[in-house]
């Protein structure tokens, strides 16, 4: 399906946060030309929607739509896609765009600062757990340096509890993918604690946990329980924390990790 993805169709993907409401990026006439085809869909008593798989013919005219959760269907998209390439006999060619990441590709470190990749999943598998949700939240020099600065005077062993709206900035990203349209801030953080251990070659050793309630759609009151007790290591340019075996997302497991490499 990437390959024939790639050989005949010119790939357009969009998010919704960027297209709608308080948090739109594009410009009108990208606006426009979506509001187009969703109304070209309606017309022709299509299947529309947010979370839909849009075929355009050559003119840019709406030739076939799909539900997310019918081209996840084994073989639907893929049979959609042959339909087109059939109809215009499309030969096969180069990417448009070459294939890259595209997680954190628009962000950008403060100077001397830190931007951390956060990354949660669920351990099952289909629908929302087939992909990881990513965050990649962002220090300032001076907080990072701070966060991570053993106190005067310390010696190896001893402790220190960091700063809880620094700790609170990386803990409240340890949940696995919801429903979101923006990166609003909409938990209901209950603890949210790290513990620094200074180690014998400088190293900090890192424990903690968090609990959070959190509803999988914005705006509603069905909140879920997520637990995870954490664990990590900062040394010189390098820093990372993962979420132990206990991680639950209500009954669900979950995995969540968060690293950061000085560039």
């Amino acid at each position: 399906m990437i390959e024939t993805l790639n050989a005949h169709f010119v790939c357009v993907f969009t998010s919704n946060e960027d297209y709608y409401g308080d948090t739109a990026t594009v410009p009108k006439d990208e606006q426009a030309e979506l509001e187009r085809i969703h109304h070209e869909g309606y017309a022709a008593k299509m299947s529309v929607g947010s979370v839909h798989v849009y075929l355009l013919d050559p003119d840019g005219s709406l030739r076939d739509t799909l539900h997310v959760a019918a081209a996840a269907e084994k073989g639907k998209l893929q049979q959609a896609l042959d339909k087109m390439v059939g109809r215009y006999k499309v030969a096969p060619g180069k990417p448009v765009v070459d294939p890259a990441p595209l997680s954190g590709s628009f962000q950008k470190a403060p100077p001397g600062g830190a931007l951390i990749h956060i990354t949660a999943r669920r351990e099952d598998r289909g629908s929302w757990g087939e992909f990881p949700g990513e965050n990649w939240p962002s220090f300032a020099a001076d907080e990072w340096t701070g966060f991570l600065t053993p106190p005067k005077g310390a010696k190896t062993g001893d402790k220190w509890t960091l700063d809880a709206a620094l700790t609170r900035r990386i803990l409240n990203h340890f949940h696995p993918q919801t429903e979101d349209c923006s990166d609003k801030d909409r938990n209901d953080l209950k603890v949210a604690t790290l513990t620094a251990e200074l180690q014998s070659d400088g190293s900090l050793r890192l424990s903690g946990k968090v609990t959070l309630m959190r509803s999988f759609y914005p705006g509603k009151k069905d909140l879920t329980l997520t637990t995870a007790s954490v664990a990590g290591l900062s040394s010189e340019g390098r820093f990372t924390l993962v979420t132990l075996e206990d991680a639950r997302f209500g009954k669900e497991k979950f995995h969540a990790a968060a690293v950061w490499k000085k560039s």
